[in-house]
């Protein structure tokens, strides 16, 4: 039996779809197969066709459709990220409305943050997305991962003066401003400016004592503790939070080398010249 392929199998399905009194254009038929291949798990041949789609399409709603449907199967199924990108970018082309261009923007910018690691590249996409948005909730969230963005590019400076303007828009106790003060203990910490990550970790466990404890704040405060030699206030924090920090035994072992640190400080009970 004759097995018919590429412009073919075209001609033959706009043949029957005439005939029935229904026509489709090459696009809509490349995009309603690679659906089908889609829900059949067939990945790989699913985003060729989403391709194939955008490449006879005439119709730019066609187009962004299959980008972006194209574009969700290589990030997430294909795990093809800078195919993703690609395909994303290429939709903006065909968006109209803000919220949908700011929607396209976002997963641009996630795809470079969270998958490429490309944060010089994942900041410039965060910040054009500000103007697009009008949720402060929203806004507060870009402005999180820009100052994240420095962060990682070990540009602390900078990380710092985005998370100190993001937090002025911030009422105290929202669920935003805790996101804030963590990433700024982080960075106070990665600058070796200990006695302030103190600040900044003791006043999160006053402040959001629930979240404090999922985030193991108590961990980076008793590191903040150690490195300033503080060991007794370390070991106080540790024991006090053990039951809310997964790994326990690392907990004890980590009281247990503290102990010792602090029995090795000038002056410390038992200690001999």
């Amino acid at each position: 039996m004759l097995e018919l392929k590429g412009p073919a199998v075209l001609i033959v399905a706009a043949a029957v779809l005439f005939t029935s009194g229904c026509t489709k254009s090459s696009g809509e038929i490349y995009r309603d197969r690679a659906r089908t291949e889609l829900k059949a798990g067939n990945y790989a041949k699913a985003a060729d066709l989403f391709d194939k789609s955008v490449l006879y399409s005439e119709d730019q709603e066609v187009k962004k459709e299959s980008l972006l449907e194209g574009a969700a199967v290589y990030e997430n199924s294909l795990k093809k990220f800078t195919d993703a990108e690609d395909r994303f970018r290429k939709a903006l082309a065909f968006a109209k409305e803000d919220g949908e261009i700011s929607r396209i923007k976002q997963a641009i910018a996630d795809i470079l943050f969270y998958k490429l690691l490309d944060y010089r590249k994942a900041v410039g996409e965060y910040q054009s997305l500000l103007p697009l948005v009008q949720n402060e909730s929203e806004k507060s969230k870009f402005r999180l991962q820009i100052a994240k963005c420095y962060f990682y590019l070990n540009e602390f400076d900078q990380s710092l003066v985005e998370i100190e303007s993001g937090l002025a828009k911030i009422e105290d106790g929202a669920d935003e401003q805790f996101d804030f003060l963590e990433l700024r203990g982080q960075v106070l910490l990665s600058r070796k400016n200990f006695e302030k990550a103190v600040d900044v970790f003791q006043s999160i466990l006053a402040g959001f004592p629930e979240r404090a404890k999922k985030a193991k704040i108590a961990l980076n405060l008793s590191l903040a503790f150690e490195e300033t030699s503080q060991f007794s206030k370390a070991i106080e924090v540790l024991t006090t939070y053990r039951g809310h920090i997964e790994d326990g035994e690392f907990v004890d072992q980590k009281i247990e080398r503290l102990k010792i640190r602090q029995s090795q400080l000038p002056g410390a009970s038992g200690l001999r010249k």
